[in-house]
């Protein structure tokens, strides 16, 4: 996607006499559904989505596309993907550093407007997860922390998220979230243990 590659994981599993297809991504593993194997070649649906992995096996290495439909019209978008037997992707090849708690986080639209949310995340060195929350979203996601440098994303069979932040020398996050097909959000984080998300809006009483 736009701001880098969205780490998941397809799971091969042999269950005589079937072969079953899972993707995990974070703490969240999706049975596929429809799963077709052919000599050198490989087709599975991701269920409720109307989305589909097509896939050519050479050796150990799988190389294909995810056919996505997303948002309300069901607009399809299609991504390539690559994935190697026991390998397990990760964001950097040498995850480094402390950036877990409750930050404040407030995001900035392309065009200027901006609104706010909440995220809490969690840390177990270099592995890192999160959930960010607003009044209309929720993503959990998870990834690493790198130097300055935090790699977050989430595939659920639908959609794609992926947050890119550095850490200033205040402790800030500032970054940038996107989300499949073509949504892009700058952010900040800041900690602040007492955030809350913001009320929504008073409706004047008729």
């Amino acid at each position: 996607m736009r701001g880098g590659e969205l780490p998941f994981v397809p799971e091969v599993v042999r269950d005589e006499p079937w072969l079953r297809l899972f993707v995990a991504s974070g703490d969240e593993r999706i049975a596929l559904t429809t799963v077709k194997v052919e000599p050198g070649k490989l087709a599975a649906d991701l269920p409720d989505t109307g989305s589909r992995l097509t896939a050519t096996i050479s050796g150990d290495e799988l190389s294909g596309r995810l056919a996505l439909l997303a948002g309300a019209g069901g607009r399809a978008q299609s991504v390539p993907f690559k994935a190697m037997r026991g390998q397990a992707p990760g964001c950097y090849a040498e995850p480094l550093t402390d950036d877990a708690g409750r930050r404040a986080v407030t995001y900035t639209v392309d065009r200027g407007t901006s609104f706010r949310d909440v995220a809490d995340l969690q840390q177990k060195f270099e592995r890192v997860t999160g959930t960010f929350r607003t009044r209309d979203f929720e993503h959990r996601l998870a990834g690493e922390v790198h130097g300055d440098e935090l790699r977050l994303a989430h595939f659920d069979g639908r959609s794609g998220h992926l947050y890119v932040a550095k850490v200033n020398a205040r402790g800030e996050l500032g970054g940038d979230a996107w989300t499949l097909p073509d949504s892009h959000l700058r952010f900040v984080a800041v900690r602040n243990p007492d955030a809350v998300l913001e009320a929504a809006p008073a409706v004047a009483a008729p």
